[in-house]
């Protein structure tokens, strides 16, 4: 998978956007561009529908020091950590609201958070996948709970040996999770416990990665898990198509853009991160959609 490089583009009254040179994405749904027509119309109609309650402003929140000390929870394909500290260097000084509509693990958004001087005032974090931002939201508000069911996890799988371990694993991936909280143990169980901690989904959006067979996976970090509730805490957490969820920076705001990347090859191809396919006519949206941020 091609992660291209990123570049700074300046934005009226201020703003700076983060965005991707490369715009060759991989997930979306087929139909919701038309090349042969503008492609204005669809982001008017789009950001017409959008959800007139993500206009409000947040009202900044003071954050608990540990929300300095949280990294990301999941692994994530794509994800950004290890170029982490190159990114926030190039990110304004400054940041009113810090947007990320493929939040994914969420590298970029903890590591502003990590400087104090650099933290945004406020954050609205969008993902097109569901049951991720489920997970977000259980992290922010009930990480009692879910460091509570992932304890209950852990617990058989480290002590049992290395068929016993695929039972367990494939039997929480064929179960259907009870509540939020148990969807959200599930997800990170199977992300810790998965092969190369993928997350892929088949076309009727079933979690399909097979057993990874780790020897110690830690499934459970309890200290991290409340350092990113913390970081969390206020943080609108949307599940919304990019369109939706870039609807309302304003000026003083920080857009970061981080979609995955075309595959280099067919061979390469990983495309399966929701139940719908990502195709170019979605990155050719995503492509006006950041042009119109910056007019």
């Amino acid at each position: 998978m091609c992660y291209g490089d990123v570049s700074f583009r300046e934005i009226p009254g201020g703003r700076r956007n983060l965005r991707p040179r490369h715009l060759d994405f991989a997930r979306a749904r087929a139909g919701a561009y038309n090349p042969g027509t503008p492609a204005v119309t669809a982001g008017d109609q789009r950001r017409s529908a959008a959800i007139p309650a993500a206009r409000a402003r947040q009202t900044p929140r003071t954050r608990r020091p540990e929300a300095a000390l949280a990294r990301p929870f999941l692994k994530w394909a794509g994800g950004k950590q290890q170029l982490a500290a190159e990114l926030v260097a190039r990110a304004p000084r400054s940041i009113e609201t810090y947007y990320e509509p493929f939040v994914g693990g969420g590298a970029m958004f903890f590591a502003l958070l990590a400087d104090p001087a650099l933290a945004p005032k406020r954050a609205a974090l969008n993902d097109l996948n569901r049951d991720l931002i489920t997970v977000y939201e259980v992290v922010r508000d009930d990480v009692d709970a879910l460091v509570a069911r992932l304890e209950a996890l852990q617990g058989p799988y480290l002590a049992a040996d290395a068929e016993e371990r695929s039972v367990q694993y494939y039997a929480e991936r064929q179960r259907q999770p009870e509540g939020s909280v148990d969807l959200a143990a599930r997800f990170i169980f199977l992300n810790k416990t998965c092969f190369n901690g993928l997350y892929r989904v088949n076309r009727q959006g079933v979690f399909n990665v097979p057993h990874g067979k780790y020897r110690q996976p830690r499934i459970l970090d309890a200290p991290n898990l409340r350092a990113a509730s913390a970081a969390l805490a206020g943080v609108r957490l949307t599940h919304v198509d990019f369109e939706a969820a870039l609807a309302t920076p304003k000026q003083g705001d920080f857009v970061y853009l981080d979609p995955p990347f075309e595959p280099l090859s067919a061979t390469s191809s990983f495309t399966g991160y929701t139940e719908g396919s990502f195709s170019r006519t979605e990155q050719r949206r995503l492509k006006l959609a950041a042009d119109d941020l910056t007019e």
